[in-house]
């Protein structure tokens, strides 16, 4: 039985998809590293690193909104773990103004934009940090992880001219689309 159990999870270490995938979930690196590493490393094309990243990268959004207090409440007791969440929470305290200022566009602008700090890790902690509605703040960071992997991915696989080219039109396509979903759901919520 332990045979099969080491096998199963070799196996997966050498699954190109899932390591992309993983890492797409990983705090700092999230899809800034996953679809660089898709496309240049294992030679994916554009929109299966793209899918992949993205996919992980959103999923690891729903336990950091909506299990982040828990967490803090609970971790909180370990020496070491108080001591990282006290320094994640300090450097995220420090990018809350935007997102202060523009609320839900505000998170959604600040997970969109692929700069060191902005992704989905931290946008969920300045969310919390806010204490913004979670079903919001799920929304905004995901279409921000959307956004972000467009504009990586396009980078990544044309380069900075053409990538930049391709995301400004993409963005002035999905502009529209992003706002007028954004504000059906505040008006729910």
């Amino acid at each position: 039985m332990t045979e099969k159990i080491i096998e199963f999870f070799s196996s997966l270490i050498k699954n190109e998809e899932f390591l992309v995938f993983v890492v797409s979930m990983l705090p700092i690196v999230e899809l800034r590293g996953a679809i660089p590493l898709a496309v240049f490393q294992f030679k994916f094309n554009m929109l299966k690193a793209f899918l992949i990243s993205v996919t992980g990268n959103v999923l690891i959004v729903v336990p950091l909104v909506f299990l982040l207090g828990f967490a803090e409440e609970h971790f909180r007791k370990y020496a070491f773990l108080d001591r990282l969440i006290t320094n994640a929470i300090k450097r995220a305290k420090k990018r809350t103004g935007m997102v202060e200022k523009y609320k839900s566009l505000g998170l959604f602008l600040f997970v969109a934009v692929p700069l060191p700090g902005t992704g989905a890790w931290t946008g969920a902690l300045v969310a919390y940090l806010l204490s913004m509605d979670r079903k919001v703040a799920f929304l905004s960071i995901s279409l921000g992880v959307l956004m972000a992997g467009f504009l990586v991915t396009f980078f990544t696989t044309f380069g900075f001219w053409k990538g930049l080219l391709l995301a400004v039109v993409t963005l002035f396509i999905l502009d529209r689309v992003l706002i007028t979903v954004l504000d059906k759901f505040y008006k729910r919520a």
